[in-house]
């Protein structure tokens, strides 16, 4: 699991070094073996090439299934950028300039770690996302996420959280 962020910079080259707090296990676990590609939010995702297919074969699925202009539109946004990566002998990955031109990137990035990727931010763009994302709505969807990351198996029922204990159950 990729938590947290790091703020980096990119080099002349367009390489960033990988946080060494993730290079081990990027190398021993994935080979080095990386995919990034754009998000329409405007910054990176990074994934590891495993992580990567999977994400892929359920965008393909879905489009297939469902057969949504929207998800064809996304597939050819993600699939469509994606670039595989190798990290060098020193942790480092080349960001492909298009999608450095794409996400805003110069020389102050932010890598923060989503679980089963990273998003590669410009430094600016991520401290104004934040603000952003600090609106009223968003403080009280946060509170939900963390009652439920914290105090077990909370569900929404009818706009109530309630806590299910063997037969039991509690209103919050």
């Amino acid at each position: 699991m990729f938590r947290g962020d790091q703020h980096l910079t990119i080099d002349a080259k367009g390489r960033m070094a990988i946080p060494t707090k993730y290079r081990e296990t990027l190398l021993e676990r994935y080979d080095g073996k990386l995919v990034v590609t754009a998000d329409p939010e405007s910054c990176l995702l990074l994934f590891t090439l495993q992580d990567w297919e999977e994400f892929e074969r359920n965008l393909l699925k879905a489009q297939k299934e469902k057969q949504l202009p929207r998800l064809k539109k996304l597939k050819r946004f993600y699939i469509g950028q994606a670039t595989e990566l190798e990290m060098d002998g020193n942790g480092r990955i080349l960001l492909p300039s298009t999608l450095r031109k794409f996400a805003g990137l110069d020389k102050k990035i932010v890598m923060c770690g989503q679980g089963d990727r990273f998003e590669i931010w410009n430094e600016q763009d991520w401290n104004e996302q934040l603000n952003d994302d600090m609106d009223e709505h968003y403080k009280e969807m946060v509170g939900h996420l963390y009652t439920y990351a914290w105090m077990g198996s909370w569900i929404d029922v009818k706009g109530k959280f309630q806590r299910h204990g063997g037969d039991r159950v509690f209103a919050l």
